[in-house]
């Protein structure tokens, strides 16, 4: 992931990444444990992804597409401080959701309604003409499969606008967990993480469809052993404070040798293997091929090569070395087969 692609206030340290079970467990923790009101969490939840549409997309009508759940509420609160502030929106319901929503707060916006059998056939072509904004608030982080015929709709529609998608915790359609995407699935410029990024939306292919991920603070306690477990994810913050440091004086000894036992049908994968060990901060490298060495100390002139085709060589390169990398475009034959042999000999 890229440096610019996930954005916090988490940034100084490694970003926790729950799955979807993970993060509503969480959610009842906050609620039974912690006192926290639910409706709380929906509103500053809501303020949250309407403070960043206006920062990053400020002009033009905010249409959300509005689902039954709790993803479908944070999108009405967000709609409704929007209106507030005096911005066009429209609500356009696919779930089942009441005329006067409480999260509403008395507030009527102008919607559009696909929430019954009789609107089963009805066509959301043109509902996002003209439109600066789709917000998806259509399904959150609890999905499993494929979204039902109505929502997929929806969904198919939001992806032909040619208005850039703000996705509320996790693009509807992506599994918050794996990632996996079973059918359709909304494609968003930004995806507003409530809390932290979902594990679903780090991973591929659910990824894919987060475009920006900004991970935005809405009340939630502190967790403590209710977050043990929790995958995290090493940001360059997490990392310039965990990476040592080295002294400028340093020996290239004293700082990690690595011995990487490579094939040479594909010579490129030992290349980005030494360069990514140098840049890990590896003192000395040694590249082990069979042949076509050129090619590695061509692109890597600073590893230093060992002829993986002598097997005392080999054992001298592992021997001189604190830790061996085994693979890189190794292949399954018979000379691979013997290069391990020396190693582990």
């Amino acid at each position: 992931m890229s440096p610019g692609s996930l954005h916090g206030p988490f940034g100084k340290r490694g970003v926790r990444a729950p799955t979807a079970l993970e993060a509503a467990r969480f959610d009842r923790f906050a609620i039974r444990e912690r006192g926290v009101p639910e409706p709380a969490l929906m509103e500053n939840a809501g303020r949250q992804a309407a403070l960043l549409i206006q920062r990053l997309f400020p002009h033009g009508k905010v249409t959300a597409l509005v689902g039954s759940g709790n993803n479908g509420g944070d999108a009405l609160v967000c709609m409704r401080a929007l209106a507030a502030w005096g911005r066009p929106v429209e609500a356009v319901v696919v779930g089942r959701r009441p005329d006067a929503d409480p999260v509403l707060h008395g507030w009527r916006l102008p919607a559009v309604r696909f929430d019954s059998r009789a609107a089963e056939d009805r066509s959301m072509k043109g509902l996002f003409d003209g439109v600066g904004v789709v917000v998806d608030g259509l399904l959150g982080t609890g999905i499993r499969g494929a979204p039902r015929a109505q929502y997929a709709a929806a969904i198919e529609a939001a992806n032909a606008a040619e208005a850039p998608v703000v996705a509320l915790d996790t693009p509807s359609g992506v599994n918050g967990a794996t990632g996996d995407v079973a059918g359709s699935a909304v494609r968003a410029e930004l995806t507003v993480a409530f809390g932290w990024p979902k594990l679903g939306t780090l991973v591929y292919p659910g990824r894919a469809f987060c475009g920006r991920i900004v991970a935005v603070e809405i009340g939630f306690p502190p967790g403590g052993e209710e977050q043990e477990g929790w995958a995290r994810l090493v940001t360059a913050g997490w990392a310039a404070r965990n990476m040592p440091r080295r002294d400028p004086a340093a020996h290239k000894n004293a700082v990690g040798a690595l011995t990487i036992v490579a094939g040479t049908d594909m010579p490129g994968a030992a290349v980005l293997s030494a360069r990514s060990a140098f840049r890990a901060g590896a003192g000395l490298v040694r590249v082990c091929a069979a042949r076509q060495a050129g090619a590695v100390i061509g692109e890597v002139p600073e590893a230093i090569f060992a002829d993986a085709g002598d097997p005392g060589a080999l054992r001298e390169a592992v021997e001189a070395c604190d830790a061996v990398a085994i693979g890189p475009g190794l292949g399954h034959g018979r000379a691979a087969a013997q290069q391990l042999d020396a190693v582990f000999a």
